[in-house]
């Protein structure tokens, strides 16, 4: 992805922010909170100057963000209990932010990294959490 140094820089810097406030919080609403910097800054960046890797970006973290929330709120209202986080969710997550920002740096294509990252969303759903359950689908 080719953009300019002063969106580049900003965009890897907001990336940074997202996945160090993060790594600074045990709790799961206060990492999705930073999470959300993700898709937030890829659409800031792309109004600026469009790129169809940040629009990807874009769609994969607020989908995976608005499936992790949706989980977290029915956990907290005591829907559908036996689906629950990962107990590695988010240092995976922590980790796809991180490879997202080196491949971006290297103007490396970042379809390898969303889709870890659209697995991990969908790991938080019914079905998701069946398939990690019985082991096909790994976290």
């Amino acid at each position: 992805m080719k953009l300019s140094f002063d969106m580049h820089k900003a965009l890897v810097n907001d990336l940074d922010v997202a996945v160090q406030g993060m790594r600074g919080s045990d709790s799961p609403a206060d990492k999705l909170y930073f999470f959300s910097a993700v898709y937030g800054v890829a659409q800031r960046i792309a109004n600026l100057e469009y790129q169809d890797e940040l629009i990807f970006i874009h769609q994969v973290a607020l989908l995976t963000y608005q499936q992790m929330i949706a989980r977290l709120n029915s956990m907290r209202q005591a829907q559908e209990s036996p689906v629950r986080f990962h107990p590695a969710l988010f240092e995976q997550l922590e980790s796809c932010i991180d490879d997202l920002q080196q491949c971006i740096d290297a103007e490396e294509p970042v379809d390898s990294v969303l889709k870890r990252m659209a697995i991990l969303g969908y790991s938080t759903t019914g079905n998701g959490f069946f398939l990690c359950v019985k082991g096909r689908l790994m976290v």
